[in-house]
């Protein structure tokens, strides 16, 4: 069983993002996909998570739920 982890962060001139995520396999043919994000210039959150099923060793379905808090007016 294998939980896997993932950290990035991405920048623009104007803006600068961090995202965690993980990925948890479970019951063989499924994954247990998280994530957290934030925007620093717009200190904007985001909360993802999903499930992942594996049809075969190189095919997959999935879906995601995800919802961003936006502290700034657009």
């Amino acid at each position: 069983r294998r939980v896997l982890f993932r950290s990035t962060q991405a920048s623009t001139p104007d803006q600068t993002s961090y995202v965690l995520a993980a990925v948890v396999p479970f019951g063989g043919a499924y994954a247990l996909r998280a994530g957290v994000g934030r925007n620093q210039e717009t200190k904007d959150d985001k909360l993802a998570v999903g499930l992942q099923h594996f049809l075969s060793k190189r095919t997959q379905i999935y879906g995601d739920l995800y919802r961003v808090k936006a502290t700034q007016d657009v």
